[in-house]
């Protein structure tokens, strides 16, 4: 299982940022140096990418579950 994300709304945007990554995510428009994706929304939605490469196991499939 991968780490988990955080939804941090402030004033004029909201960020999605990885927890416990490998450094600490800035919240300064897209200033950060994971290169954070743009969405246009309401307000502006900043996607971090992660250091730690937690995108990739994500987009994997689930494990198939035991007895199947």
């Amino acid at each position: 299982m991968s780490e988990p994300w955080e939804v941090v709304p402030l004033r004029d945007e909201v960020h999605i940022v990885p927890l416990n990554d490998l450094f600490e995510h800035h919240l300064d428009g897209t200033g950060c140096v994971c290169g954070p994706t743009v969405e246009q929304h309401k307000q502006p939605l900043i996607i971090h990418a992660s250091l730690d490469g937690r995108e990739l196991l994500e987009q994997q499939d689930p494990p198939a579950s035991e007895g199947s």
